[in-house]
């Protein structure tokens, strides 16, 4: 190994029980001067489990958590879109009442003074959905018909409309193209009805 002047030198060994080690430092060309040995016995952190890819609705919770073994104990951040997350520095990162501005890719640095390693942020990409339950009564005696209009931002799955005549048995109807933002739904069998009450929902 290349001494440099004025700076920090490290090696690593694996050692073997009941084995003497011994260290020799020469000046080089005669020269003198201090040094000062520091020594660590242990392991850098090795990842056990990791976060993956979540998809969730707004106002919901989600857990993150990860698994990993070090001697040391190693130390936790967790990181959104590779930023550190204030305070965020255990093995499980809880988010609650959560918004669209969470959404993100989310990532966590584990690291003692052996090491570090760290998740990659694409598994852990936290999707937050809209959370939308639309439910709605009509008298199709009057009108002839149910319309909803959903006008809200583009997401990747389909809309599911269920129908209901007591609010306690609910059937699908419904199912839009994924991906539009916005569509109409119009149900011209209402009129077969009294009462029929409506919901969309996002599937699970």
């Amino acid at each position: 190994m290349r001494a440099i002047a004025n700076a920090t030198n490290s090696i690593r060994i694996p050692a073997a029980a009941g084995t003497i080690y011994a260290i020799r430092v020469d000046g080089l060309a005669g020269r003198q001067g201090k040094i000062q040995l520091n020594w660590a016995f242990g392991s850098a952190p090795t990842l056990l489990a990791r976060p993956s890819h979540r998809r969730v609705f707004e106002k919901q919770a989600v857990k993150l958590a990860i698994e990993a073994t070090g001697v040391p104990a190693p130390s936790y951040q967790w990181r959104r879109n590779l930023i550190d997350l204030e305070g965020r520095t255990w093995p499980v990162l809880d988010l609650m009442d959560l918004k669209f501005s969470d959404a993100g890719s989310y990532s966590v640095v584990v690291s003692n003074p052996l090491g570090s390693v760290s998740t990659d942020p694409i598994p852990a990409n936290l999707s937050v959905r809209p959370g939308i339950g639309l439910a709605g009564a009509v008298s199709p005696v009057v009108l002839r018909a149910f319309r909803m209009n959903f006008p809200g931002a583009e997401v990747e799955d389909a809309f599911i409309i269920e129908a209901s005549t007591d609010l306690l048995n609910w059937h699908s109807i419904f199912t839009n193209v994924p991906g539009q933002a916005a569509f109409e739904f119009s149900d011209t069998n209402a009129v077969k009805t009294p009462w029929q009450f409506y919901r969309a929902m996002l599937p699970n």
